[in-house]
């Protein structure tokens, strides 16, 4: 069984990596002159990453992934807002695996 203190100090160990990890990533970004085409590399890599994820996770899944993720998609193209279409995805997410 977790204590309270474990979890607190599991929770706060994982904010102190993901905080490092990301000023580490600035601190590095820093040094390295941004060109024409490393911002084309990076712009592209973000949405290269988030299919790389998207991809195995409705194909593994149940119907309810694919069904989240293709209202999610609906959403953005409709309001081109990326939060809306998040929490919308969940949403269906959530709808659709009470559902099956």
């Amino acid at each position: 069984m977790v204590t309270e203190s474990q979890a607190l100090i599991a929770i706060l160990g994982m904010a102190a990596v993901t905080y490092l990890t990301r000023i580490g990533g600035l601190w590095l970004m820093a040094a390295i002159p941004m060109s024409n085409r490393l911002e084309r590399f990076l712009d592209a890599m973000s949405g290269t990453v988030l299919v790389s994820i998207l991809v195995p996770a409705t194909l593994k899944g149940d119907g309810s992934a694919a069904i989240a993720i293709a209202g999610a998609v609906f959403v953005m193209v409709v309001t081109r807002q990326s939060l809306l279409a998040v929490i919308a995805g969940v949403a269906i997410a959530a709808i659709a695996r009470q559902w099956f």
